[in-house]
């Protein structure tokens, strides 16, 4: 069961959760097989190819696999910093 609060997704599982963070498409795979949690640092256009693999991996539907993007934050004083 999977509800949504906030900005944030609570799911509710009866196993220890795994995370695996995939960008190509044979991890992106092995995501969708196992995963109950899919890391990427961003989404787009990673997140189509992901989406198509769960479809071609997940063909019943059943398997729900939410998502977790990891944002590039640069901290600096001044442009010439970066």
């Amino acid at each position: 069961m999977m509800m949504r609060q906030g900005c944030f997704a609570v799911v509710e599982l009866h196993a220890i959760p795994i995370t695996i963070a995939a960008k190509k498409d044979n991890t992106m795979r092995i995501a969708a097989k196992y995963a109950h949690v899919w890391e990427s640092f961003h989404l787009a256009p990673i997140n189509e190819r992901f989406e198509s693999i769960c479809e071609k991996i997940n063909r019943n539907g059943d398997r729900k696999i939410v998502k977790s993007v990891e944002p590039d934050i640069i901290l600096s004083l001044n442009l010439n910093q970066i």
